[in-house]
């Protein structure tokens, strides 16, 4: 009900943190503790009966928090206290602003995630094609060493494996 009438997310985090471990945390615990606020402009068309509604709705206490049944009853549903003011269009650029953002932060994540891959795959293809160079390419190489060349199955297990250290760190 808070995103249908301000079509802004109860809980946010302010500061865009770019780690997004660090900021799901701070999303969290915002959650956890009730922590949201009636954002001026968003809020401020809104009725009193609507954000005592929402308030209840997303009261932290199981105990205290009103069901479904109790939010039908509630005055701004089975009253006359919904404003007459029209939010569609507010809401919707709130909407598509919230939802370009959460693109770009999965885009973002994204690009994070691949990088330790893509520098694997850079190094992998500058190692072999090194190895066709002198002096390890024999064919033209005065002094023909014969350095074993190191199976597919080698290589892959190095970049699983760098793979795998690189998720550790990030965790």
């Amino acid at each position: 009900m808070y995103m249908l009438l301000s079509g802004n997310p109860p809980f946010y985090d302010e500061t865009e943190e770019e780690n997004s471990d660090m900021h799901n945390r701070i999303i969290f615990c915002r959650i956890v503790a009730g922590d949201f606020e009636f954002d001026s402009p968003y809020w401020d068309d809104i009725s009193p009966a609507a954000k005592e509604l929402v308030c209840k709705l997303m009261e932290v206490d199981q105990m205290i928090r009103i069901t479904a049944q109790e939010a039908l009853w509630h005055e701004w549903i089975a009253g006359n206290a919904a404003s007459e003011k029209n939010l569609k269009d507010g809401v919707c650029a709130q909407f598509e602003k919230n939802f370009a953002k959460a693109k770009w932060r999965v885009r973002s994540l994204l690009q994070l995630i691949n990088r330790p891959r893509l520098i694997a795959e850079k190094s992998l293809s500058i190692y072999l094609a090194s190895l066709s160079q002198p002096p390890y390419a024999s064919s033209h190489s005065v002094c023909s060493l014969a350095l074993p060349s190191p199976s597919w199955v080698e290589l892959c297990s190095a970049l699983h494996c760098h793979r795998q250290n690189s998720r550790i760190k990030t965790h």
